[in-house]
């Protein structure tokens, strides 16, 4: 419990930092962004909004933040594949997808990017047929990096057509910063664009001694619901996928841990099992794709029903 009053803790200031980010650029939106202003200045920061690199046949651009970790690295190569379905999730081309993953760690970014490359049967960085992998540091928690990624994007390859936002660590921060980055970047371009931020399913349903968690999470979902019933009349879609229990390191403790602990976890599961990194990573990717092109404003549970079908919470 101490742990979860500091987690707590932390996210309480969460409320006056958007309202103080909202204040210092005025707008009907309390992300921030204006209708016009934001945008323009995006754009400016981009270059204009760039041109494709090598000018060849290009597919949708998709940038994966927290793309380092289990269910990132996984969406990374599930995008790279074209697990999104053809096309983008806005204007993207028919070509070879470009998968960009932003993690805190490069080291991990990196490997996730060369997986991704691997399962699109080509190479990092992209090259003259459009399409590729590549990764970026950036500390999610930091707005203005999470700008600068965007920025950059834009600037190789014309457009972003997708984004996730795939963070678990950091909560509401990390979510907020990448919503409001996200749009203003999809402001700024024709054929909007898609957005997706990760939950968890103990956002709707009581389990205890996830106090801290269950509050961050209910306002991700918060936070996309609004967000999407903002920006939709200009073609922004913005969704999010609760997951259960899933095989990634942060959850070892439960997945991996004494029997009693494993057994018990796996026992809140209807389905008897936890969801692995590739369960999650093919919702979210079809939130992302134009197979979820009416899809808005919506929580997905990945959860084996855990969330929805209300087993015995854990004693």
């Amino acid at each position: 419990m101490a742990l979860a009053r500091s987690a707590l803790a932390r996210a309480l200031p969460l409320v006056p930092l958007m309202a103080a980010r909202a204040a210092a650029e005025p707008s009907p939106s309390c992300l921030g962004v204006a209708a016009g202003g934001a945008a323009r200045a995006f754009a400016a920061a981009a270059g204009g909004g760039g041109g494709k690199a090598g000018g060849g046949p290009q597919g949708p651009v998709y940038v994966v933040f927290g793309g380092g970790g289990g269910i990132g690295s996984a969406l990374a190569r599930h995008l790279a594949a074209g697990g999104s379905g053809s096309g983008g999730g806005g204007g993207g081309g028919s070509g070879s997808p470009v998968v960009v993953v932003a993690g805190l760690h490069g080291d991990k970014a990196q490997a996730a990017a060369g997986k991704a490359a691997e399962a699109a049967g080509g190479g990092a960085g992209g090259g003259a047929g459009g399409g590729g992998a590549e990764a970026l540091q950036c500390d999610a928690r930091d707005p203005q990096q999470v700008d600068r990624v965007l920025q950059q994007v834009v600037s190789r390859w014309g457009r972003v057509d997708a984004v996730a936002s795939c963070v678990l660590e950091t909560n509401l921060v990390t979510a907020f910063n990448v919503t409001q980055a996200t749009v203003k970047a999809l402001l700024n371009q024709e054929g909007g664009g898609a957005l997706v931020l990760v939950s968890a399913a103990v956002a709707s349903t009581g389990i205890p001694h996830f106090e801290a968690m269950s509050a961050a999470k209910a306002g991700v979902e918060g936070l996309a619901r609004a967000t999407a019933a903002t920006y939709a009349p200009r073609g922004l879609r913005v969704n999010c996928v609760a997951p259960g229990l899933t095989r990634t390191a942060q959850t070892r403790g439960f997945t991996e841990g004494s029997p009693a602990v494993r057994d018990a976890s796996r026992s809140m599961v209807p389905q008897h099992r936890f969801a692995y990194p590739d369960d999650v990573a093919a919702a979210l990717a079809f939130l992302m794709g134009p197979s979820g092109a009416f899809v808005n404003g919506h929580v997905l549970a990945v959860d084996g029903g855990l969330a929805s079908l209300h087993p015995p919470a854990a004693q």
